[in-house]
């Protein structure tokens, strides 16, 4: 018993300084999860990329949210018309948003000949509900 005690006291600098790392690398992540005050920005900034990309929006809008043991998911419906390239460049250009966002489910529809896409998506960000440890 003694020497689990003496192991684990020695070590206690390199714990602490293990659990600062993990603190600064939970930082950074919980920077990319949205806050209250941000969701309506973050729903701007994906209007934005649709709209650079020459998409149309038919909807966008937030879904009940989804409580979840450490973090609150935020669903987002999106429904747009567009080109086949354009949507695929909307969509790679919300995985590069500064904020997590997890395209979930999706729908692509061709209209009549020569007419725009249908897109249809079921996309989730994330709020984040945990504490920080604690030294």
């Amino acid at each position: 018993d003694y020497r689990v005690k003496y192991q684990t006291a020695v070590n206690l600098p390199v714990y602490r300084e293990q659990l600062n790392q993990l603190n600064r690398d939970l930082e950074v992540l919980l920077d990319m999860l949205p806050s209250d005050d941000e969701t309506a920005r973050l729903l701007d900034d994906i209007t934005l990329v649709g709209t650079r990309s020459g998409l149309e929006f038919d909807r966008i809008e937030w879904l009940q949210a989804q409580p979840r043991e450490f973090y609150t998911a935020l669903p987002i419906r999106i429904d747009l018309q567009g080109q086949y390239h354009q949507i695929g460049d909307f969509v790679g250009q919300i995985s590069g948003l500064h904020r997590i966002i997890n395209v979930k489910d999706f729908t692509l529809q061709s209209g009549d000949f020569g007419e725009a896409l249908s897109l249809n998506i079921t996309a989730e960000t994330y709020r984040q509900k945990t504490l920080r440890a604690e030294q």
